[in-house]
């Protein structure tokens, strides 16, 4: 992918609110040569006791799939009416296989030989997120040898 500093990971949720982290890489970059953006959303896998089968809870898993490929979709029009070329955007999104959608995002960004995470910070409670943590505070305090844009 070349100058690791010219990679760009932007994390997707299937969250409307994920779309401002594409809209903020398009304002900012704004298409220039050069830059690698891939759009990563990761399908949070849930356990098999909440689904009375394996029918339910695949049905469930390929509902969130639909609504992920949406929002990728939707994020590559983005960059593309910023500029960008089809070449340089690229579309990643699998089934969460590891401990922590954080974790997971920041191994994509070892693997991928990101420069730059880019994420938008979802509209949460307080309390929320005192209760169930932010993926976007975990990556900012995990994260090593990169760049991290939260969007707010």
């Amino acid at each position: 992918m070349g100058d690791r500093s010219r990679n760009i990971l932007v994390c997707l949720t299937e969250s409307e609110d994920s779309i401002r982290a594409a809209q903020y890489v398009g304002r900012l970059i704004g298409g220039a040569p050069g830059y690698n953006i891939t759009l990563l959303s990761i399908v949070d896998d849930p356990p098999f006791d909440y689904f009375k089968d394996e029918e339910e809870r695949l049905e469930f898993v390929n509902k969130k799939q639909k609504r992920v490929e949406m929002l990728l979709n939707e994020a590559r029009r983005v960059l593309f009416g910023y500029g960008f070329q089809e070449a340089a955007v690229k579309v990643k999104t699998y089934v969460r296989a590891c401990a922590s959608i954080a974790q997971c995002i920041l191994d994509e960004q070892i693997d991928e030989d990101v420069g730059t995470l880019v994420i938008a910070r979802r509209k949460t409670s307080r309390s929320e997120e005192f209760l169930f943590g932010s993926v976007s505070n975990k990556i900012i305090h995990l994260a090593k040898d990169c760049a991290v844009w939260v969007v707010n």
